[in-house]
């Protein structure tokens, strides 16, 4: 099986429905990643079931979605909607690091615009294929 099948890092690790012992607060805990975006306060966090007077999920992190066709979705980035553009993710530093070496390979601007150009070419055609670290 190909490690990134769907261009995701995001992969099933149990034959569904879940253990109840994966699950906290309605959510599966070993499946999500912290990425440094989620806020307490602010008002467009995801909640449950859309409620505004439950405490925002997305404190243990959140599962990375595919990237194919992510060129569909041109203003919807992030996953609160706070990012308008591949560009405005990929400036905030907190965030492309998540989760790598510590070594930011993405300051200079030329490479974020190549980044974003090849994200925005990914298809079902696009074979997963990258150097991995």
């Amino acid at each position: 099986m190909p490690r990134w099948p769907q261009w995701t890092s995001s992969q099933v690790q149990f034959t569904p429905p879940p253990d109840l012992t994966l699950i906290d607060k309605g959510q599966v805990i070993g499946e999500l990643r912290n990425v440094g975006t989620f806020h307490q306060s602010d008002l467009n966090e995801v909640r449950q079931n859309g409620d505004i007077n439950t405490p925002p999920l997305g404190a243990d992190g959140f599962v990375p979605p595919s990237l194919l066709s992510i060129f569909a979705f041109q203003k919807t980035f992030l996953h609160n909607g706070a990012a308008d553009s591949l560009d405005a993710v990929l400036e905030n530093v907190q965030h492309r690091s998540a989760g790598g070496s510590g070594v930011d390979l993405l300051s200079d601007p030329v490479l974020r615009q190549r980044l974003v150009k090849f994200l925005q070419s990914i298809d079902a055609n696009t074979p997963p294929s990258f150097p991995v670290p």
